[in-house]
């Protein structure tokens, strides 16, 4: 074996780290910022397309679930009182309906909605009108 002298500098390994260390913070950070986003805005999408909202002259129903066979019907007599917050200036809008058995049915992005609204204000009792929200006003 040789003898290496004491004043003499010996490298042993070296290593460059810092551009892997980089790359895999990036592949580490990147989907912790995005995951929380993209979940979201793919949950949406899929309510979109697989949720549906009949309004008729005796019920209301919601049909929905992954599978599409979830549905839920109620009478306009089973309503307590009706909420809702308008988007899009208007153009839609989400309707909270609350029955009297304590139920709470949602109903989101719901299009022509001051036509819907006032309709189904009209089939509710007296009672159920005197605690809904009061009719968005009529745009031209």
């Amino acid at each position: 074996m040789k003898k290496v002298p004491k004043d003499r500098k010996t490298v042993l390994l070296c290593l460059l780290t810092r551009s892997y260390e980089e790359q895999s913070n990036v592949f580490v950070i990147l989907p912790m910022m995005l995951l929380p986003r993209i979940i979201p805005f793919i949950a949406a999408v899929n309510r979109q397309f697989r949720v549906k909202y009949k309004i008729t002259n005796k019920r209301v129903s919601v049909t929905g679930g992954f599978d599409g066979k979830d549905i839920t019907e109620f009478s306009y007599q089973e309503i307590y009182e009706m909420k809702y917050g308008q988007r899009w200036f208007g153009y839609c809008a989400d309707m909270r309906i609350n029955l009297r058995d304590g139920a709470k049915v949602e109903l989101f992005g719901l299009l022509n909605f001051e036509e819907n609204y006032n309709f189904m204000l009209s089939k509710c009792d007296k009672d159920a009108r005197k605690r809904s929200d009061p009719p968005p006003p009529v745009s031209n």
